[in-house]
C-alpha cells in the first residue's frame, strides 16, 4: 500500500503510513502479520531462513566479486560442520537453509548436504554459477534436491564471459550446463545478473537464456562493492547516468523476459534513475531493501524473499546504501533505497535526483 500511494502521487501519505508501519513493527511485533510485514524471527526467537555458507572457494574469478577476499582462502566448511549446523536450524524451527559460497556446488558433499538438509524437513535453496551441472550425472543427483537455484549469468557469450569471469571456455561450460539443468531441476529456478560494461551488450541474450531455462524471476542490477570487493568493481559499473541512458532499452528488456514468462526486476537502481513505469519492478519495492520508513536506508536494511515458501520471512543483509545531499527534498526517499556509498565516495552524487 505505501508503494501504491506512492505512485498515486501522494508521497507525503505514503512516508507516513510506512513511518507508522515501521514504529509498530518495532512497538508491537505481534501486529506483523496483519500489517502486511513480516517476522525476522519465529516465535522463539530462531530465523525461519538461514544461510550457510559452505565454501570460502570459487570455480570463477569474476572481476567484480564483493566475496573475492574471504573466496580466496579456498577452504570448505568441514562435513561435521555442515551436519551440525543442519540439525541445529531443523531443532530451531528453520523452514529455509539458503547454500552460498563462493560457489556452494563444488563442496565435495554437496549433495549429501542437500540430502541432509531434505531428510530434517528443511527447503533447499542454493546460488550457484552452474558450472557443475555441466556433468550430467551431478545434474541428476542435485537437480530433484533443490527447492529453488538462483543462477548467476553475467555474460551472454565467450569473450564477454572471459573478461567477467576470468575463465576461458566458460561460456560452452555454462550453455552445457544450461542443457542438462533444465532437463534435471525440479524446483523454480530464479536468475540474477550484475550489470557491468563487460556484460550491457549481452542483456538481451541473457534474457533468452533465462526465458528458455524456465526461471520465474531474474534480478538485474549493480554490483555490490562492499566486504572488500576489488576496486575495479567501480569502474566496472556503469555509472548512475549511463543507467538512465538505458531506460528505453530496459523497457523492452523487461517487455521481453514478460512475453516469456519472466519478471525481470531491477536491482538497487534508485527511483530518480529508473523509468516510472518501471517502478512497479524496483528491487527496493519488490523485495522491500529497507524498512520502507525513509530514514534508515543505510547499512541497517532487510531482504525480503519472494519465494513460495520464503514469503513471510525476512533476514538482515549489509549492502550499505545511503541516500547523497539531493535525496533529502526527494518525495520518492520513502520507497527508494538510495545508492551504494562506495559509489558516492568515489564519484560523488551529482548524478541522483535528475528525472
Amino acid at each position: 500500500q505505501v508503494a501504491v500511494l506512492d505512485d498515486a502521487a501522494q508521497p507525503d501519505l505514503a512516508r507516513g503510513l510506512a513511518q507508522l508501519i515501521a514504529v509498530l513493527d518495532r512497538k508491537r511485533p505481534d501486529l506483523g502479520p496483519r500489517l502486511g510485514r513480516s517476522h525476522t524471527e519465529k516465535e522463539g526467537g530462531a530465523p525461519a531462513w538461514r544461510e550457510l555458507f559452505i565454501a570460502d572457494a570459487c570455480n570463477l574469478k569474476c572481476s567484480f566479486c564483493c566475496e573475492s577476499l574471504r573466496i580466496g582462502q579456498g577452504t570448505f566448511m568441514a562435513w561435521e560442520k555442515i551436519e551440525s549446523n543442519l540439525r541445529s536450524f531443523a531443532a530451531d524451527g528453520v523452514r529455509v537453509v539458503q547454500f552460498m559460497g563462493g560457489e556452494p556446488s563444488i563442496h565435495p558433499r554437496f549433495a549429501d548436504a542437500l540430502r541432509l538438509s531434505r531428510d530434517l524437513g528443511l527447503r533447499n535453496y542454493a546460488i550457484t554459477n552452474l558450472l557443475r551441472w555441466k556433468s550430467r550425472a551431478f545434474a541428476e543427483e542435485v537437480g530433484p534436491l533443490l527447492d529453488e537455484l538462483m543462477i548467476s549469468m553475467h555474460a551472454g557469450g565467450e569473450e564477454s564471459g572471459r573478461l567477467i569471469t576470468g575463465k576461458a571456455g566458460w561460456w560452452d561450460a555454462f550453455q552445457a550446463g544450461v542443457t542438462n539443468a533444465k532437463e534435471t531441476l525440479t524446483g523454480r529456478i530464479y536468475g540474477a545478473t550484475v550489470l557491468s560494461v563487460h556484460s550491457v551488450a549481452d542483456l538481451e541474450a541473457i534474457a533468452d537464456a533465462y526465458i528458455a531455462l524456465g526461471c520465474q524471476k531474474w534480478v538485474m542490477g549493480n554490483s555490490v562493492p562492499i566486504d572488500g570487493a576489488p576496486k575495479t568493481s567501480l569502474d566496472l559499473n556503469l555509472s548512475i547516468s549511463q543507467q538512465r541512458h538505458l531506460m528505453d532499452r530496459f523497457r523492452d528488456l523487461h517487455g521481453r523476459c514478460a512475453a516469456g514468462g519472466v519478471e525481470l526486476i531491477f536491482f538497487c537502481v534508485p527511483d530518480c534513475v529508473l523509468a516510472e513505469e518501471l517502478w512497479p519492478w524496483s528491487h527496493d519495492r519488490m523485495l522491500h531493501d529497507q524498512d520502507l520508513s525513509g530514514v534508515t536506508g543505510g547499512d541497517a536494511v532487510n531482504f525480503w524473499s519472494r519465494t513460495d515458501f520464503q514469503a513471510e520471512d525476512v533476514r538482515a543483509v549489509q549492502l550499505g546504501r545511503r541516500f547523497g545531499e539531493p535525496c533529502q527534498t526527494c518525495p520518492r526517499m520513502g520507497t527508494c533505497g538510495g545508492y551504494f556509498g562506495e559509489y558516492l565516495d568515489a564519484f560523488g552524487d551529482g548524478e541522483l535526483g535528475r528525472s
